[in-house]
């Protein structure tokens, strides 16, 4: 079970979310494709996520003893409550949502890393609304900038929203599609200061 674990640790949610955030600073940095500074925060935070991660499956896979975790969970706890107030203050409130369970989550596994035995149920539930809200996150995303929906839960739905959308009639789910023009999809950061928060 513990390779098992481990082998998904590293590679889905470790390097998945390293090459996320290598190519959002590159972008900021090197390429300047993204101007929104609260992308710094994302890119920062899937970084650290992802080597986080990896560290978690390396450990994981050969049955590591787990208490070290107890004072990488002190600096990650750090990186989420940072996470939380970018992202309030940006008026993105859905991703400071998931930022929020993360704090959550990072608190609870210093003491599940301690040997309290009592906060391991307590971090299940962390680990499950969390997860359950980031495929929410990821849901939303997709279909706002796929399909044209409007849902709460990345930025640039709102942006496209400002730049001229047409209700169209219900899809049969009931949700309210958008329509677009097609020059329009490309998802417009702009900078937070920019008017349209």
């Amino acid at each position: 079970m513990n390779r098992s674990l481990g082998v998904w640790g590293i590679f889905p949610p470790g390097l998945c979310q390293v090459v996320t955030g290598v190519l959002l600073f590159v972008g900021m940095t090197w390429l300047q494709v993204f101007s929104d500074p609260a992308l710094h925060m994302a890119a920062l935070a899937f970084s650290a996520y992802g080597i986080h991660w990896f560290a978690l499956g390396w450990n994981r896979y050969p049955g590591n003893d787990p208490r070290p975790n107890a004072g990488m969970s002190v600096a990650f706890t750090v990186i989420s409550v940072l996470g939380a107030f970018v992202f309030f203050d940006a008026g993105v409130w859905a991703v400071g949502v998931l930022f929020v369970g993360l704090t959550c989550l990072y608190v609870v596994d210093f003491f599940v890393s301690v040997s309290m035995a009592a906060a391991e149920r307590a971090l299940g539930l962390a680990h499950v609304l969390t997860g359950l809200w980031l495929m929410y996150l990821m849901v939303g995303t997709t279909l706002n900038i796929a399909s044209g929906f409007h849902l709460p839960a990345s930025r640039p739905g709102r942006c496209r929203a400002r730049a001229g959308r047409r209700f169209s009639p219900r899809s049969p789910s009931g949700l309210r599609k958008l329509s677009y023009p097609r020059h329009r999809l490309i998802p417009c950061w702009r900078p937070v200061g920019s008017g349209w928060r």
